[in-house]
């Protein structure tokens, strides 16, 4: 199948194809060669490629393994996210060769990336602005952003082949809800992520639920799923909910039963807290917002270009590429 609009997360394609490879120029070569064959192959011929970068990090290129990020827009909301993460010492001058590379290739090739802003904050307003209209390919491994796939249009995650996409019945299968931008977003916030270093809300210190609760979840998840419920109604009803009223009633909805559980125990461990900070750090920070000023790209440049493929693929890299700015 081709599409009409390929995103493309750069940083998991890094991790994704570096291997046991050493040098990045080795590790840039087969990003570059995966973008030419596989990317293009599967673009309709008026499509566009969007290249969603992570913002670039203040590091030691290395010596720590540290990567810190002064204005990152999560950060601001949780000090320790992707705190305990360990980058490679190659993911930063790979990236900007990569980066680099195709920042002269014309409106085919968009590149979008922010001091403030991670890859997967731009996926929802772009998925907003085609209008249903296009039919869209995620390429990446990360559940994060398969809140957006949908049948009609249709909307996949590539994650392990072209001819085998990762469709909204593949997700159901494995986590027993439709994905929604809602549901997901909801699912790790009570759930929590390791990789980013996230607390779900039922697994705070203290907190002591029993499995019931994961099921509760689980029969919260889908009503947020089948009803496609916004994050920020999702909030609201948590926020608006009566535990007086929800006792009082009889036949408890998939949300009554929830917020009982969590209001009884946020008596002694702030739960419904963490329930929003999680939700406003896992969240698109451009919920509602252009991106327009994030979107990088420019007309084809063959002298530019020529030197840059020159300094990947063949002349020495202190000679050729430093001269491209």
């Amino acid at each position: 199948m081709t599409y009409d609009r390929i995103l493309l997360d750069s940083a998991n394609l890094f991790y994704r194809l570096k291997k046991n490879l050493r040098t990045s120029l080795e590790i840039v070569k087969r990003m570059i060669n995966y973008t030419e064959g596989e990317i293009k192959s599967r673009l309709k011929k008026d499509g566009i490629v969007y290249i969603l970068f992570d913002p670039v990090s203040y590091s030691d290129l290395g010596e720590s393994k540290n990567f810190y990020f002064s204005i990152n827009e999560r950060k601001k909301i949780l000090s320790d996210y992707k705190a305990n993460r360990i980058y490679s010492n190659l993911y930063l001058e790979t990236i900007e060769l990569y980066r680099k590379y195709y920042i002269y290739r014309g409106d085919q090739i968009k590149l979008i990336y922010s001091d403030e802003h991670e890859a997967d904050d731009y996926v929802e307003p772009l998925i907003k602005s085609f209008n249903g209209e296009k039919s869209v390919a995620i390429v990446t491994t990360d559940y994060d952003l398969a809140g957006y796939m949908s049948d009609k249009p249709k909307i996949h995650m590539i994650n392990e082949g072209w001819d085998k996409p990762f469709t909204s019945a593949d997700f159901e299968k494995l986590f027993q809800f439709k994905p929604t931008p809602g549901a997901n977003i909801l699912y790790k916030s009570l759930f929590g992520d390791k990789s980013d270093n996230i607390v779900g809300a039922i697994f705070m210190k203290k907190a002591k639920f029993n499995m019931n609760v994961k099921l509760l979840c689980r029969d919260y998840l889908k009503y947020v799923a089948d009803n496609n419920l916004t994050i920020d109604e999702i909030t609201k009803e948590f926020k608006t909910g009566n535990f007086q009223e929800s006792t009082k009633r009889q036949t408890k909805t998939p949300f009554d039963a929830l917020f009982l559980a969590l209001s009884i125990v946020d008596l002694k461990v702030p739960i419904m807290e963490k329930l929003y900070t999680n939700i406003r750090v896992i969240r698109s920070s451009l919920t509602d917002k252009t991106i327009e000023p994030f979107i990088h790209c420019n007309a084809e440049n063959a002298t530019i270009n020529d030197v840059i493929h020159k300094a990947i693929f063949g002349q020495p890299f202190s000679n050729t590429f430093g001269k491209v700015k």
